[in-house]
């Protein structure tokens, strides 16, 4: 028998109550940077769905200014989430 695999891309450019909770999720406990979601680039589905969200991040020390970075955010079928890799604007 042949398996298929679901697989689908979509973009969207507001932040999805589910993409919300991944992101909470997965940054939870951070403390070097503060990282804000600002839109959702794509989502993808596979076994379970990956987010590349547009954040602001903040160094977290006083007069930090805010620059722009990409987080792709893994959610699993079990409801964990994971940070897959941060594109800052400032390491580019």
């Amino acid at each position: 028998p042949t398996t298929r695999v679901l697989r689908r891309i979509s973009r969207f450019s507001r932040l999805t109550d589910e993409a919300k909770a991944a992101f909470e999720k997965a940054t939870d406990g951070l403390v070097v940077v503060e990282y804000v979601p600002v839109a959702l680039l794509s989502t993808q589905v596979v076994a379970g769905t990956s987010y590349r969200i547009l954040c602001e991040a903040t160094v977290v020390y006083p007069g930090a200014e805010s620059h722009y970075a990409v987080m792709t955010v893994y959610e699993g079928l079990d409801g964990s989430a994971n940070i897959l890799s941060v594109t800052d604007s400032l390491a580019s």
